[in-house]
C-alpha cells in the first residue's frame, strides 16, 4: 500500500525511529500518569475533597508542566531546535490546554451530569467512576491527541523555518 494511504499511526510506528519515539512517549506518558495520579488523590484526600475536577486539573496542569521537559528533552530529542524552542513551547501550552479539557471532561460529566457523586451513589461508586472516567478514559483520549498534535505540529518531523 503507497505510504500516503496508509495511516499516520501506522506511517509513524513503521519507522524504527517513529517505533522508538513511541515507546519513549508512552514512558514519559506513564511517568506523568503516575504524577497526575499522586497530585489528584493528595489534593482530593486534604484540601479539595469537595472539587475533585479542579483537584484533576490542577494535577493534569502540574503534570504536563514535567511532561513539556521530558517530551522535549527525551521523547522529540532529535526534533528540537534551540531556534524553535519559543515557538515549540507556545505550540505545547496549546496542546495542553486542549488535552487537559480532553482529560478533565469525562470526569466532570461522570460527577455532574450523570450523578455519579455521594449521595446519589455509594462513596465507594463514586471514586470507581472517578476512576474510570478521569485517570483513565480521560488520559487514553488525551493520550491520543497529545501523540497526534505534538508530532504533527509541536515537534514536526521537518519543521518550518524560524521567522526571521
Amino acid at each position: 500500500m503507497p505510504d500516503g494511504k496508509r495511516g499516520w499511526a501506522l506511517r509513524i510506528a513503521s519507522s524504527s525511529d517513529g517505533l522508538s519515539r513511541l515507546v519513549r512517549f508512552i514512558g514519559v506518558g506513564g511517568f506523568c500518569f503516575l504524577v497526575t495520579l499522586a497530585i489528584n488523590y493528595a489534593l482530593k484526600l486534604t484540601i479539595l475533597g469537595s472539587n475533585p475536577t479542579l483537584a484533576f486539573l490542577i494535577a493534569n496542569v502540574v503534570a504536563t508542566i514535567v511532561s513539556f521537559v521530558l517530551t522535549r528533552q527525551f521523547t522529540f530529542q532529535g526534533r528540537n531546535a534551540a531556534r524553535r524552542k519559543r515557538i515549540q513551547m507556545t505550540l505545547f501550552v496549546a496542546v495542553a490546554a486542549v488535552a487537559i479539557a480532553i482529560n478533565t471532561a469525562p470526569l466532570y460529566v461522570s460527577r455532574w451530569v450523570l450523578g455519579f457523586h455521594y449521595p446519589l451513589v455509594s462513596v465507594l461508586s463514586q471514586e470507581v467512576a472517578d476512576f474510570v472516567s478521569g485517570p483513565i478514559i480521560g488520559t487514553v483520549l488525551a493520550t491520543l491527541f497529545r501523540w497526534w498534535a505534538l508530532n504533527s505540529f509541536v515537534f514536526p518531523k521537518h519543521p518550518s523555518p524560524a521567522p526571521a
